[in-house]
């Protein structure tokens, strides 16, 4: 039986290679009206509302903390992204002050 021979690959950072960084279109969000009630509160809410015309989103102690988690992720994975663009933009500027120096 042959053994495999192992080859190591060492990365090169490629100057050259063009880099476009897209501009992301700006969020447009809709308001949302957002109330955090108690059992009895709900219920008084309820009384108020025609029956056939309301739907109500409930989220018990748990679910609505795991949403805020979620909400703070999301910031958290945004603000990387964003972070990642001005690298990729602050290269691209460089790149293309190396290119005018020429």
């Amino acid at each position: 039986m042959m053994g495999c021979t192992s080859t190591t690959v060492v990365p090169q950072l490629q100057s050259n290679l063009p880099v476009a960084v897209p501009t992301a279109q700006p969020m447009t969000l809709q308001p949302v009206d957002w109330q955090v009630l108690s059992l009895g509160e709900l219920r008084q809410q309820l009384a108020k509302l025609p029956k056939d015309s309301t739907v109500v989103f409930v989220l018990d102690g748990k679910n609505y903390n795991n949403l805020s988690l979620n909400l703070i992720e999301i910031e958290r994975y945004i603000k990387e992204q964003k972070t990642i663009i001005e690298l990729l933009d602050a290269i691209i500027a460089e790149r293309a002050k190396l290119k005018q120096n020429k």
